[in-house]
């Protein structure tokens, strides 16, 4: 059994932005906490957990027909902020704050497509975010929160989006190990 997902990469630009960002949240706010490493960072799709690893060739073949049917599009990284709120947060992000067609139908495509190989749906609304943080006590300090206010409207840049990977994810104290099971890069010719 693997612990698996799908997930969209982060172009360099960004993953710089957002190294920045957890630098200055760190030094400016006093951030103690655990942050993910930007080369970690990525935007799922669809988190497939616990996957018989009979069925990976299978979701592999499924995520083709995807990627044979996607363009690339581009996506606005733009302001900051936690689940469910910052005075009670468990999930510190950057955001995904306009969701383009594209990526929604992507998205969709790929929950329909994994779902014949008895992947749930995921009935809650698709919010496209970026977790850089998991807090395990469920608060923040005055200084931290003051930080995330000040940048809840920080542009990070926009990306395009030119495929998607399908991820292995591996737990250790350290923090989650990703190893790839699959690359997908859309075609410019693809037809939407």
């Amino acid at each position: 059994m693997k612990r698996t997902f799908i997930a969209i990469s982060l172009s360099t630009e960004i993953k710089e932005k957002i190294s920045k960002f957890e630098k200055d949240f760190q030094k400016i706010a006093g951030f103690k906490g655990r942050l993910i490493s930007p080369e970690k960072i990525h935007l799922t799709l669809k988190f497939l957990g616990p996957t018989l690893e009979e069925k990976i060739p299978q979701i592999i073949s499924e995520l083709m027909v995807v990627e044979s049917k996607t363009s690339p599009f581009q996506i606005e990284v733009k302001g900051v902020g936690a689940f469910p709120n910052l005075y009670h947060p468990n999930v510190l992000w950057v955001d995904i704050p306009i969701i383009p067609e594209q990526l929604e139908r992507l998205q969709q495509f790929i929950e329909v497509k994994v779902e014949t190989y008895g992947f749930a749906k995921d009935h809650r609304k698709f919010k496209p975010h970026l977790t850089i943080s998991r807090i395990k006590t469920g608060k923040l300090l005055k200084p931290e929160i003051d930080f995330f206010n000040e940048n809840k409207d920080l542009d990070f840049g926009v990306m395009t989006v030119t495929g998607f990977t399908f991820l292995e994810s591996i737990l250790r104290p350290e923090g989650a190990e990703y190893l790839s099971l699959g690359e997908f890069k859309f075609n410019s010719l693809n037809n939407e």
